[in-house]
């Protein structure tokens, strides 16, 4: 008998991760947990859904392969509002087929 198994090379997931605002500290900023979205068109429907009501949204996606552990940078594909620094050393998704940036 022969087993055979599938393994998936590249994998893509995608993530909204919401900002609060930090009550008496001006400008500061609480992370909330990261949502996962089962697509792109999902991420950008919970970053609507968000955007008026934190003090700041972002929506990525990261591609890799599980097996090995090797992922790409994160793309955001939008953003709005506050945003902790390490958020502008992510890459921008190319066009607006890909994604679309936000005005913060």
């Amino acid at each position: 008998m022969v087993t055979t198994h599938e393994t998936v090379k590249h994998l893509t997931y995608y993530v909204v991760q919401t900002f609060r605002a930090v009550k008496g500290a001006r400008g500061k900023i609480s992370a909330d947990e990261p949502m996962p979205a089962r697509d792109e068109a999902h991420a950008m429907r919970l970053v609507e859904r968000y955007r008026e009501a934190r003090a700041g949204v972002v929506a990525f996606r990261r591609t890799g392969d599980p097996a090995t552990g090797e992922w790409e940078d994160a793309v955001i594909l939008a953003r709005h509002g506050v945003l902790p620094a390490e958020v502008d050393d992510m890459r921008t998704a190319a066009s607006s087929a890909e994604g679309m940036l936000l005005a913060s």
